[in-house]
């Protein structure tokens, strides 16, 4: 929960370098874009307070 609404976390991709990363997401859609995607790596998701993953496809 993230000031009392859910928080989802949504991986999109496997990248070599940040830099590709990021460069994914200003070639995503701006109705996705307008949701402020970041990059973060795997590692620091896994050690966040709620690292619960359950993958959808």
């Amino acid at each position: 929960m993230v000031d009392g609404l859910p928080w989802y976390t949504l991986l999109y991709g496997e990248y070599s370098s940040r830099d590709a990363a990021k460069r994914a997401i200003k070639a995503l859609p701006q109705t996705i874009q307008q949701y402020g995607p970041f990059v973060r790596d795997i590692a620091d998701i896994k050690r966040s307070s709620t690292p619960e993953m359950t993958r959808v496809n």
